[in-house]
């Protein structure tokens, strides 16, 4: 009749219309996950089911489900010295019902070698039929690097800086000292203890005056 055409036609639409929604929620959590260098990972312990997004291939240098996942072959990208990292994890997994790991860095090889550094994040869940995890794995590899470049810099400058024949104090935004050389310690009598830490004005105390503090905050 055409009531029942009616109604499997508008049955059909309200298909059509889930089937897109839900294509369009997985095409906004890829494009998420590639902005944010992140991916995701489902694990069953008991059958040995993995699941891969598709950035966690990429991540590791392949293209999107270019091979069959599986656990075996994840521990073969991670750092020989890390390996160690991942197997406690997996210790922490085996002695939870449900709940949430700390979240924890390590160090993967990916296909060409390179060395990455990683975030991971692993939780736990458990719906009494079955026990699975869940987790994401973030590239942090820039920040890391990053770090570890401002650090040598860091240790660069503090060198120049204790090797200065004249005196140098320095100070944070809050006038805080973060470096007092052996010049200094020589020219003001005042060890590296007594400084480091300390206040500009609590270290000086008789050039805290308003005039002073005026020149300070404007700089």
């Amino acid at each position: 009749t055409v009531q029942d055409i009616t109604e499997q036609k508008l049955m059909q639409d309200e298909l059509h219309e889930k089937t897109a929604a839900i294509r369009s929620q997985y095409e906004n959590a890829r494009q998420a996950e590639m902005m944010r260098n992140v991916s995701t990972w489902q694990w069953n312990p008991e059958t040995g089911n993995v699941f891969w997004s598709e950035n966690l291939f990429r991540i590791l240098g392949y293209k999107p489900h270019s091979f069959e996942p599986d656990f075996e072959k994840f521990i073969s990208f991670v750092h020989p010295e890390d390996k160690q990292i991942i197997l406690s994890a997996i210790d922490g997994i085996n002695k939870m019902d449900t709940g949430m790991l700390p979240m924890f860095e390590y160090r993967i090889l990916n296909a060409e070698g390179k060395v990455l550094y990683v975030q991971a994040t692993c939780r736990v869940l458990n719906n009494e039929k079955r026990k699975y995890i869940t987790g994401t794995i973030r590239d942090i590899t820039a920040d890391v690097l990053q770090k570890q470049q401002l650090s040598w810099y860091n240790q660069l400058l503090q060198t120049v800086i204790e090797s200065c024949a004249d005196a140098i104090s320095v100070y944070d935004h809050q006038l805080y000292c973060t470096s007092w050389n052996n010049a200094a310690q020589e020219l003001f009598k005042k060890t590296k203890i007594e400084t480091l830490g300390r206040n500009l004005f609590d270290i000086f105390p008789e050039i805290k005056n308003q005039t002073n503090i005026s020149k300070i905050e404007q700089v």
